[in-house]
């Protein structure tokens, strides 16, 4: 017996390897939509990383923080005033980071030690879609959101649609739909966003262990079998000793 008990062990050992539920703790949150239409919905199962509470901070300098996704927005959703096709969205961009103003209208970002921030850029297509509340409409925003001049329309995204690369995503802000539109076409809208750095402390708070374990008949049967063979393992010692 005490020649087989590391096979045993070993045998336990993978089983114990099986005995994590690995649901990996990524980083997908929750829509916002709440109201259950049929069992099952996501209304129903409310799946997904909970929005922190508040969801957003206004800074007061133009620009506002979005603490889910730790994404700094222009507090103005369409300072342009105007719509334009999507390489004019980038020259917007570009005349926001140089003078902090889109079309000559002043966006009021005076966040970077009263002047303006210059890293500005068009957001991606999964950065204009972290916005969305799935449970709202006209705009698709959470509720209470502190964006000012929101359009319920067409908003470009930075990404290039794949199997057309004259086209470009864009999302409606309006519906929570997602398209892709001839980069010549459009016209849409251009909102600016630009990276935060939460304060250490405030990173440590949001830290999130990367599996989150669960019991499962795996891990029943993994601890039944070390235990059995380490209670034969020490009698039989006992039993020699003696």
């Amino acid at each position: 017996m005490l020649r087989t008990f590391p096979a045993v062990l070993i045998c336990g050992l993978m089983l114990c390897s099986f005995s994590i539920d690995s649901h990996a703790a990524v980083d997908l949150w929750k829509t916002g939509q709440s109201t259950v239409y049929t069992s099952g919905d996501d209304g129903d199962n409310q799946l997904g990383k909970a929005w922190p509470s508040p969801r957003f901070t206004d800074n007061g300098d133009g620009t506002i923080i979005d603490h889910l996704t730790n994404l700094m927005w222009l507090r103005n959703a369409d300072c342009a005033q105007n719509q334009v096709d999507w390489l004019g969205a980038f020259t917007y961009i570009d005349e926001l980071n140089t003078t902090g103003t889109m079309n000559g209208n002043d966006c009021e970002d005076v966040g970077n030690e009263g002047s303006h921030h210059t890293d500005w850029r068009l957001p991606n297509r999964k950065e204009l879609i972290s916005l969305l509340d799935y449970g709202e409409i006209n705009p698709a925003l959470p509720s209470g959101h502190p964006f000012t001049n929101v359009a319920t329309n067409w908003y470009w995204s930075s990404s290039t649609y794949a199997n057309d690369t004259t086209q470009a995503w864009d999302v409606s802000i309006g519906s929570c739909s997602l398209d892709h539109e001839d980069k010549t076409g459009g016209p849409d809208y251009v909102w600016a966003v630009r990276d935060y750095e939460p304060p250490a402390s405030v990173a440590a708070e949001k830290f999130v262990p990367a599996t989150v374990p669960t019991v499962t008949p795996w891990g029943v049967g993994c601890f039944a079998l070390l235990l059995g063979a380490a209670g034969v393992f020490f009698l039989r010692r006992g039993g020699k000793a003696a």
